[in-house]
């Protein structure tokens, strides 16, 4: 956001800034979602004639139910929370995905600047998760990942042609996703930020025999498995090789509260059952079950339309959301 300005308490001057708005003041937050909003729905009606909502087709009902009644529809444009911003589009071939999504790139960055706001293509930033599958795709692939370097070159009015990187995965509202559904990032992520979280806490308190295990147990939970766990209630069937990078995370860490680590010195193996025994805790996947049940309640309660949609449209695959 540019060329804002503000008055302060005490001051008779205003005060311009370039970029973004009042530091610490909510209602220039509140603002600025509004102001969002409002572009979003700009965009939607722009994009209509290239792109439009994509259109999900289902039966109606909010629960895990199979039904061949599919006669609902549901539209969906975005997935956005604040300057969280993602726009999904979809394609009948790779090369009609990549001509949508130049389109959508260059009405997108027009809108922003006709409100004056700028889009930063910085890497990490903002960036283009592209999905390739049908006839073509080797084709569309080799063009856009070696021809055009993995980048996406587009035209806009008020700015010429720019480019977008294109990236195998994105981190969004805190969670990395990934092409072909893969969770080996947010899973690296997660259990690194658990076990960072778990160092300077295990000598003084959770590895400490002052402490009861109950005691112990309870604060690893709290303070440790919530950023081990974070989001993996939206997590897909985790494949063979993510499964086994979650359980050996978890265990290392009951382990290590618990004290019983297999060390060179020692040939004491403790089995999974031992430890988990042990720290009165929950095994790595009845971790994942527990989630996606309190989630599952969730989406009973509050669970918005397009949401269920794209759930049940999935269920034709044997791994889908709904059959976990």
């Amino acid at each position: 956001l540019t060329d804002t300005w503000f008055t302060m308490h005490g001051s008779r001057g205003i005060a311009a800034t370039q970029r973004g708005t009042r530091p610490g003041d909510p209602l220039a937050d509140l603002l600025f979602c509004l102001l969002l909003s409002g572009i979003l729905g700009k965009i939607e009606v722009k994009s209509r004639e290239h792109q439009g909502p994509t259109k999900l087709t289902w039966d109606g009902s909010k629960s895990a139910a199979v039904s061949l009644d599919v006669t609902h529809i549901e539209e969906i444009f975005d997935v956005s929370l604040a300057d969280d911003v993602v726009i999904l589009i979809n394609g009948g071939s790779p090369q009609d995905l990549l001509t949508k999504a130049k389109a959508m790139l260059g009405i997108v960055v027009d809108t922003f600047i006709e409100h004056g706001l700028k889009i930063s293509f910085e890497p990490q930033k903002s960036e283009a998760l592209i999905e390739l599958h049908g006839s073509g795709t080797q084709a569309a692939f080799e063009q856009l990942m070696i021809h055009d370097q993995g980048k996406i070159s587009f035209n806009t009015r008020h700015l010429g042609q720019l480019e977008v990187l294109v990236t195998s995965e994105y981190k969004h509202l805190g969670t990395w996703s990934e092409k072909n559904g893969r969770m080996i990032k947010a899973l690296t992520v997660n259990l690194a930020s658990a076990k960072s979280s778990l160092r300077p806490l295990k000598h003084r308190v959770l590895g400490h025999e002052r402490f009861k295990i109950a005691t112990r147990s309870e604060l690893t939970q709290s303070l440790i498995l919530s950023k081990a766990s974070f989001n993996c209630q939206i997590w897909p069937k985790l494949r063979k090789g993510e499964a086994n990078k979650w359980n050996s995370g978890i265990m290392d860490i009951y382990r290590s509260v618990a004290g019983m680590q297999t060390t060179k010195q020692q040939n004491n193996h403790f089995k999974d059952e031992e430890v988990i025994a042990r720290m009165a805790a929950v095994g790595p996947g009845e971790i994942l079950v527990m989630a996606r049940l309190r989630y599952y309640r969730r989406l009973l309660l509050n669970g918005p339309a397009p949401l269920w949609a794209l759930l049940k449209m999935e269920m034709a695959w044997p791994n889908a959301w709904l059959h976990l």
